[in-house]
């Protein structure tokens, strides 16, 4: 099969800044782990690139082409020269429907937007913005995938995912970036500086090299961070946070970053709005006639409202994008291998085992040492009533299935775990469907707390009792197992 190619068209420039490329490159990142080359075009070159990768090429037009189709067919002959896109994604406020319908005659295409603009009703559109709807992009509702469902979060945040914080609020990070254009983080600064118990303040200006020179030249002890390489570590290391209410009020609120939010730009208005309602966030219309201590005592209010918003806020929506918009031959449920479990697999199931977060939900959380790995998987594999399979994705282990000996009624009990990095991408569906062609009778214990497995067990047709899902059918007696 040929090595598919996504061509990804975004807006930056001196003037845009670079919020646009770091939204996308979600999508890039679902792209380069899945074996996909990518070609990414901008208006200017970056001046340090974001990600680096063997099967990434980052290109730049020397300047916005005068007409849309220009743009589009510009775009093309710099992905065309090494491949044919298979996929075209979009994020640039100044090219839409005609820009579109250039690209369309050649692969699917998917356009990102919060502010609704006219598009072709053939593309996929992505909206985060919970109260938008497909009428207000005159689209179909099936072409529409829309709310926070499908907010565009990198693989580092899925990482950094935290419950709590160290006390205090000693360092600020000051984030406003290229919608900056009323120079908030000046006078948010000069406030900040004069509070004595602040012993560090970091100025994030995302690609704005205009104000480097500015800020190096101020008498004011701050960092100023030009680019950032890993913006969830960047998140975890500060206290709390003061910035515009683009995507990254999503991004600070997933790792539980209390936050003050201001309205730098009007394409923010919506998403302003909405965050406003969030318990980590105190939403500014403008610079308020408050004091730096005010500022302070609202950060430590939010803290608590911080931690509830990451332990609930989803942070699988580019999987769910990406899975949407690609052709469904290329998407990962469609591509996995089950392999039965051998003596040969134990060190592939234990790296798996030891992912953070992979055994959330397991009856023992604990990471196993590779003592006690080795000593089960002897145990599992000397018993013929055992059934294990792990399930790869291009060569590389990313769930793993048991079927355990039947119980009292010939149930037998299922378990399952996904790598993390791939939750949201029908890989728990197709477990379920596989392990549905194993055996007649199924049973799995699901925690109350694991609302994503409970739902996809239902799905599936399980029926609950007592927190354990069966399949076809209720047992006629409690001593299934």
């Amino acid at each position: 099969m040929t090595t598919p190619v996504l061509l990804a068209r975004l807006s930056f420039s001196a003037s845009s800044g670079a919020g646009h490329v770091y939204r996308s490159l979600s999508i890039i990142e679902c792209a380069l782990r899945d074996g996909w080359q990518v070609v990414v075009v901008t208006d200017d070159p970056l001046p340090h690139l974001p990600i680096e990768h063997s099967a990434l090429t980052w290109r730049h037009l020397i300047a916005l082409s005068e007409t849309e189709q220009d743009d589009a067919n510009q775009s093309l002959e710099m992905c065309t020269a090494t491949h044919k896109p298979t996929v075209v994604w979009l994020d640039h406020y100044e090219l839409a429907q005609q820009w579109e319908r250039e690209l369309l005659n050649q692969c699917p295409v998917a356009v990102i937007d919060d502010i609704c603009r006219t598009h072709d009703p053939a593309v996929w559109l992505i909206d985060y913005f919970p109260g938008r709807r497909s009428l207000d992009y005159a689209l179909n509702e099936e072409r529409c995938l829309l709310g926070l469902r499908y907010l565009l979060l990198r693989s580092e945040f899925r990482q950094q995912r935290i419950a709590s914080r160290q006390p205090g609020l000693k360092k600020i990070l000051i984030q406003f970036g290229g919608a900056d254009r009323n120079s908030y983080d000046v006078p948010v600064l000069q406030a900040l500086h004069a509070d004595a118990n602040l012993t560090g303040t970091i100025v994030w200006l995302q690609g704005e090299r205009d104000l480097l020179d500015f800020w190096q030249r101020q008498d004011l002890t701050v960092d100023v961070l030009e680019h950032c390489a890993d913006v969830a570590l960047l998140y975890l290391s500060v206290d709390c946070a003061i910035g515009a209410a683009g995507v990254s009020v999503w991004e600070r609120q997933a790792v539980g970053l209390p936050s003050i939010v201001f309205q730098a730009a009007d394409n923010q208005a919506d998403n302003f709005r909405y965050a406003s309602k969030f318990p980590g966030i105190w939403a500014q219309p403008g610079l308020p006639e408050t004091t730096t201590t005010q500022w302070m005592q609202a950060l430590h209010s939010l803290r608590k409202g911080s931690q509830i918003s990451s332990e609930h806020l989803d942070v699988y929506g580019a999987n769910r994008v990406w899975q949407a918009i690609i052709p469904k031959r290329f998407c990962v449920h469609q591509n996995l291998q089950f392999i039965p479990f051998s003596q040969e697999h134990i060190h592939s199931l234990y790296s798996l085992q030891s992912v953070p977060g992979v055994r959330r939900f397991s009856r023992n959380p604990q990471i196993p040492t590779f003592a006690e790995h080795e000593s089960w998987c002897a145990s599992f594999l000397s018993n013929n009533a055992e059934s294990g399979w792990l399930v790869h994705f291009q060569e590389r282990p990313v769930a793993w299935l048991r079927l355990s000996a039947p119980g009292a009624a010939d149930f037998r009990e299922i378990s399952l775990l996904v790598h993390p990095e791939f939750h949201a991408m029908g890989i728990g569906n197709a477990l379920l469907r596989f392990a549905q062609e194993q055996s007649p009778l199924l049973a799995g214990y699901v925690m109350p707390e694991n609302t994503a497995s409970r739902r996809l067990f239902e799905r599936v047709g399980f029926k609950e009792k007592n927190n354990w899902f069966y399949w076809p059918e209720l047992p006629a007696k409690e001593d299934h197992l």
